[in-house]
């Protein structure tokens, strides 16, 4: 009898770690070339938060041609402009759309896919955004489309706060795609 429970105790320990393998294995499977992943439901919701925030003040900042909307929350972005490599240029979005008289704005930070994250250590995250905006003028016409951004998140005491971010370039766009055609 004992040695009945006994195989049984091994059987059901050797299909668990085998669960357990299989688990880890499925993780990997989901990690695409760059080393992003997609996150579970509790840590998706610490990560959307600071998102949502900064797509707030980003539409509402370019509504009101105010940046200081942005940068007031996110001081970081305000340092390492950089138009060529897409480094914080929250700004260029302004100047954009001078002359225009936009009156509203709607975003979906995952319109094209969920979002995909890149652990780099304990504290610091990156976090793929592929998602729309789109701006309505005082004429009904809409402006906007299609957006990739990289925020970078560090992490102070329970939450996630952006301290950069790096919009894709049409070339690292189309290298982005041309790999991800490649690597389902």
């Amino acid at each position: 009898m004992k040695k009945r429970y006994f195989g049984i105790l091994i059987l059901l320990s050797l299909m668990l770690l085998s669960g357990c393998e299989s688990g880890i294995e499925e993780v990997k499977a989901k990690q695409d070339p760059d080393g992003f992943f997609e996150p579970e439901a509790g840590e998706w919701v610490e990560y959307i938060k600071p998102l949502r925030e900064y797509m707030y003040l980003r539409t509402k900042a370019v509504l009101q041609d105010d940046i200081d909307l942005l940068w007031d929350r996110f001081p970081d972005l305000k340092e390492n402009h950089d138009v060529e490599k897409g480094i914080n240029v929250e700004i260029d979005d302004l100047s954009r759309n001078k002359g225009t008289k936009l009156i509203d704005a709607n975003y979906d930070l995952e319109s094209y896919e969920r979002i995909q994250v890149k652990k780099l250590n304990d504290s610091e995250r990156i976090v793929r955004v592929h998602g729309s905006v789109f701006y309505l003028d005082k004429e009904s016409e809409e402006s906007g489309g299609e957006f990739l951004i990289e925020f970078h998140l560090k992490q102070e005491g329970d939450t996630w706060d952006i301290v950069k971010t790096d919009e894709y370039t049409l070339p690292e766009y189309q290298e982005w795609i041309k790999k991800n055609k490649t690597n389902p």
